[in-house]
C-alpha cells in the first residue's frame, strides 16, 4: 500500500534491526510546519487582543480598586484558624448539639427541626411517602 509515495511496512526496517537502532530520523518538514503554525496563531492572538484593547478605549486598570499599601487592612474571611483542633471541636460540638435538639427552622412558616434519633423513629413508624404528599 502506498501513502504519499512511500511504502508502509509493518514493524521496523530490516536495516534498522540489523544495526540495532533506528536509522531513519524524524521528518523535519511536518515539525517545522507545526512550529510555524503555532507562532502564526500566537501572532494572530496578539493582534486580536491588541485590537480589542484599543477598541475599548479605556485603560485596563481601574484605580478605584487599587489597594492603598500604606493603610493596614484586614483581609476578608475566611481567615486562617488560630487553633484548628479547638475550632474543629467547636464546630463538631455545635453540629452535634443541633442534631440532638429541638428548635425552629422558620417559626413564621411553622417549620421545626427535631433530634435525628426521633426523626429516624418517626420514619420507621410512618414510612416515607415517595411522592411527598
Amino acid at each position: 500500500m502506498s501513502h504519499h509515495g512511500h511504502e508502509l511496512a509493518e514493524g521496523a526496517a530490516a536495516e534498522s534491526v540489523a544495526a540495532g537502532y533506528e536509522l531513519a530520523d524524524v521528518r523535519a518538514r511536518p515539525l517545522w510546519i507545526s512550529i510555524a503554525v503555532i507562532f502564526a496563531l500566537l501572532a494572530f492572538a496578539y493582534v486580536v487582543i491588541t485590537v480589542l484593547v484599543f477598541a475599548v478605549g479605556e485603560p485596563l486598570r481601574d484605580p478605584t480598586y487599587a489597594v492603598d499599601v500604606n493603610s493596614p487592612q484586614v483581609p476578608v474571611g475566611p481567615l486562617v484558624e488560630a487553633n484548628p483542633n479547638v475550632d474543629g471541636r467547636r464546630i463538631v460540638n455545635e453540629a452535634t448539639e443541633h442534631l440532638e435538639s429541638y428548635g425552629w427552622v422558620s417559626q413564621r412558616q411553622g417549620i421545626v427541626h427535631i433530634p435525628i434519633e426521633r426523626s429516624m423513629e418517626l420514619l420507621l413508624e410512618q414510612g416515607v411517602n415517595p411522592f411527598g404528599q
